[in-house]
């Protein structure tokens, strides 16, 4: 960093003064060399307020910057943690035999694909950031090689314009160099992520090996399923049709056994009505034949009556 150039102290003449008139210019003379003393004096006090508020704003900056590099560092460590996670369940399933499908393959497909499109992205900006850090340190280095032909030439009543230009060209360094830094470990945080994807990639075609042979086998084993599948319907429909004519032979059957017994009921019936009439007439002449039976027992005892009162009349 360039520091800004102390204002030299004018020299006084080495002439002797002679007499009052001399006397009186020397006065002069040590009053004007006085007066440039307190303007002299005045700029380093006013330097220091400007280092002093420099430094101040230096500092913001770089909390600033810590903070920004503080992110960027949980940022990434999310993504790690996220893409260690993903590893840790690849590995649970290639321990466990677990069921992986086309849908997870082309999902961490997918995954390797944007993570591979923001590693190259952020190279890329890395890039420019490193292409414009390189060209401010070109202007920096013209810069101050002209701010160095400038205070070899300047005169010492420039001074204020020369502090000001390298408090300015101070500025301008201290951003290049924060980004610098921050660039810096944004590359860091880059290469950590770029060696985990690297170091997880090492194993993958062996994972993809192992997970398409997992799907073969699932395939094999749908295959077999789906075979299971037709034979289970065909015999399905082979016992529906076979309950079918069951249910139509028994229907049949039924209905023959019911029309049978309705014959059977009515003939039943038939002879039930004949039987009733059969005892209700039985009833009748048995109820005939008493009435004969009292009929005839009331003409023996009239017959009898009768032979009594012969007898009586014949004696």
């Amino acid at each position: 960093m360039a520091h800004p150039l102390t204002p030299q102290r004018p020299k006084t003449s080495g002439v002797t003064p002679r007499g009052d008139g001399a006397s009186k210019q020397q006065g002069k003379r040590r009053n004007s060399a006085s007066n440039r003393h307190a303007v002299v004096a005045e700029g380093p006090r006013n330097e220091m307020e400007l280092y002093a508020q420099r430094i101040h704003e230096i500092t913001t900056q770089r909390a600033k910057l810590e903070r920004d590099y503080q992110q960027k560092i949980a940022a990434n460590r999310r993504e790690i943690r996220t893409m260690h996670d993903e590893n840790t369940h690849l590995r649970s399933i290639r321990a466990g035999h677990g069921n992986v499908t086309d849908r997870e393959l082309d999902l961490l497909d997918k995954r390797k694909y944007l993570a591979v499109r923001n590693l190259n992205r952020l190279s890329y900006e890395l890039r420019a950031i490193e292409d414009s850090i390189s060209v401010s340190e070109q202007a920096r280095a013209l810069n101050e090689k002209e701010l160095s032909n400038e205070t070899t030439d300047s005169v010492p009543t420039g001074n204020a314009s020369v502090a000001l230009r390298i408090q300015r060209l101070e500025k301008r360094l201290d951003s290049i160099l924060g980004q610098q830094r921050f660039a810096a470990c944004i590359k860091n945080s880059f290469v950590c992520t770029l060696e985990d994807l690297l170091r997880d990639d090492v194993g993958r075609d062996t994972r993809i090996q192992m997970m398409q042979q997992c799907v073969n086998v699932r395939k094999q084993e749908y295959a077999r399923l789906v075979m299971l599948y037709h034979n289970a319907t065909a015999d399905y429909n082979y016992a529906h049709g076979e309950l079918k004519r069951f249910n139509e032979s028994f229907q049949q059957t039924r209905r023959m056994k019911d029309k049978a017994l309705a014959e059977r009921r009515a003939r039943v019936e038939s002879l039930l009505r004949e039987t009733q009439l059969l005892e209700q007439r039985q009833m009748d002449l048995q109820q005939e034949i008493d009435d004969e039976h009292q009929r005839i027992e009331e003409l023996e005892i009239e017959k009898q009556i009768v032979e009594q009162r012969r007898q009586c009349t014949v004696s």
